[in-house]
């Protein structure tokens, strides 16, 4: 029975360990390290909440129910620890309070450098621990035009550190 039990948690976890990852990824402004720490707390709700799980429910019932404790933990992580985040306004992403590099801000400046007002605005609020609704709602957008926004934000990062 418990071997049963563990062997369920372990299918359930790598049938969705690339959401989970992908999530805490997309909200870990400090890095690998916070990436993991977001993983693994999201497994200890998972775990702490397996019985909540409806047996026998759809492929899709589950994803979602993964996918709210993901973004759960994720939200409460952030009010728990408000991480310094890099200042996007005013043209500048040097603040006094960081811990960064000089080397890790001046690459973070450049990449964001190229956005508009409004996509670093968004981004600002991202590494801020907020969420595409409470985006939305401070901005008077839809939250999958956050999303949207968001994607085309990592985009134009990514295709700028390329070229790098």
């Amino acid at each position: 029975m418990t071997n049963d039990r563990y062997s369920e948690f372990d299918a359930l976890v790598t049938r969705h360990q690339r959401m989970i990852r992908a999530i805490c990824l997309w909200h870990a402004t400090g890095g690998a390290v916070e990436c993991d720490d977001l993983v693994q707390e999201v497994l200890a709700s998972l775990w702490r909440s397996r019985g909540r799980l409806r047996p026998g429910c759809s492929a899709g019932e589950e994803k979602a129910w993964v996918r709210l404790h993901c973004r759960s933990v994720v939200s409460h992580f952030y009010r728990k620890k408000r991480i310094a985040t890099v200042s996007l306004e005013e043209g500048s992403l040097m603040t006094d309070e960081l811990s960064e590099t000089a080397d890790r801000r001046e690459t973070i400046e450049m990449l964001a450098s190229d956005l508009t007002a409004h996509e670093r605005e968004i981004l600002q609020m991202t590494l801020e621990g907020y969420e595409a609704d409470e985006i939305a709602e401070r901005t008077g957008i839809k939250p999958r035009s956050v999303v949207q926004t968001r994607w085309r934000i990592v985009q134009k990062m990514k295709q700028k550190a390329d070229t790098i």
